[in-house]
């Protein structure tokens, strides 16, 4: 991706505040697929009908689908902010 910037100090410092809203981001992901997980256990360990077990196992299986997939997602992004900044880092010290 070329730079586009005059100064590479500035993309270095907007690079760094992404990367880290989306290490936040991974962060925050993290602990809800943890939350979820502990659903889950509850739910198996409740004496409850097999179909509200089944219920409860799909839904919350689902968002776990979906939570893992936006993890991974997020994880991307900051592997290619990490690889901006080292392209960033390369144009300031040859500047």
């Amino acid at each position: 991706m070329p730079m586009t910037s005059h100064d590479p100090e500035l993309m270095l410092h907007a690079l760094k505040q992404k990367a880290e809203e989306a290490r936040a981001a991974l962060h925050h992901s993290a602990q809800r697929l943890t939350v979820l997980k502990g659903i889950l256990e509850l739910a198996v360990s409740k004496n409850g009908t097999i179909e509200e077990l089944r219920l409860v196992s799909e839904t919350a299986l689902e968002e776990a689908t979906r939570l893992s997939t936006y993890f991974d997602e997020l994880r991307g992004t900051v592997r290619s902010c990490v690889s901006l900044l080292d392209q960033v880092e390369c144009t300031a010290g040859g500047a």
